[in-house]
């Protein structure tokens, strides 16, 4: 690799003649806040009622095999409804952020229709 080409990758690596450079970078590895939430306490509340389930059933005196189609039959079923809330959380939150983006977008074409 040539000196050349390593100065390259570093004035790529560092941003150099980008002028968000300065900017501080969104994470984008993260879910936002109101959606890490939901989906800790959907996962939390289907594990707490299979276990509810379960022990209910035990103590009625069930079979094995009923307590097993008992609780995985409420996972399933709660675990489907709470999957559907979830999707719809995540697409209101992705419309709305896509609706920002495009906004931002509209007022840096106008900023940069005036400076001409």
């Amino acid at each position: 690799m040539t000196d050349e080409s390593r100065q390259n990758i570093r004035a790529v690596e560092s941003n150099q003649g980008n002028p968000a450079a300065g900017k501080p970078k969104k994470n984008v590895n993260t879910a936002p806040l109101l959606l890490e939430v939901a989906y800790n306490i959907f996962m939390l509340l289907v594990v707490i009622v299979a276990v509810v389930v379960g022990l209910l059933s035990y103590r009625a005196g069930c079979a094995v095999w009923m307590i097993a189609l008992r609780s995985g039959l409420a996972v399933f079923i709660l675990g489907g409804f709470l999957w559907l809330v979830a999707w719809y959380i995540s697409r209101g939150f992705l419309e709305a952020t896509l609706l920002d983006t495009y906004e931002e977008a509209q007022k840096q074409i106008g900023s940069d229709s005036i400076k001409v």
